[in-house]
């Protein structure tokens, strides 16, 4: 055998353990996607054109310490923060915020009826 079957051999085991080459490609490009998407929006927000953060029709995000997760999880008698309604790594809030997946963010709405209302989100 040569080296170059050597080598083709041993590509064909690393995607056979980490999935089809198909699985591999969409992995790939997701994550070029979510670079590209950071990368644009930094450079917008370099540019001085607008912040997200500080629109007035988006509510106030924050991520949540972990303390604070656990003590949501109790109250509201959660397994696991993955049984909140979900967000995803990509909306251009999170990337503001530099939320990764896992996250827990809290949003607080203004309401006309209810004053402020807390809303949970899961990052995806």
């Amino acid at each position: 055998m040569s080296k170059a079957d050597l080598e083709k051999i041993a590509r064909i085991e690393k995607i056979s353990k980490e999935g089809t080459k198909e699985d591999l490609r969409k992995r790939l490009a997701k994550k070029v996607r979510l670079k590209n998407i950071r990368k644009y929006y930094s450079a917008f927000v370099m540019k001085g054109k607008a912040s997200i953060l500080n629109h007035e029709l988006v509510p106030p995000h924050r991520i949540m310490s972990k303390k604070e997760v656990k003590q949501l999880r109790k109250k509201y008698g959660l397994k696991s923060p993955k049984q909140l309604p979900k967000i995803l790594v990509r909306d251009p809030v999170m990337i503001a915020l530099g939320a990764k997946r896992g996250d827990v963010i809290e949003i607080t709405r203004k309401s006309s009826i209810a004053g402020e209302t807390k809303y949970y989100r899961v990052v995806i």
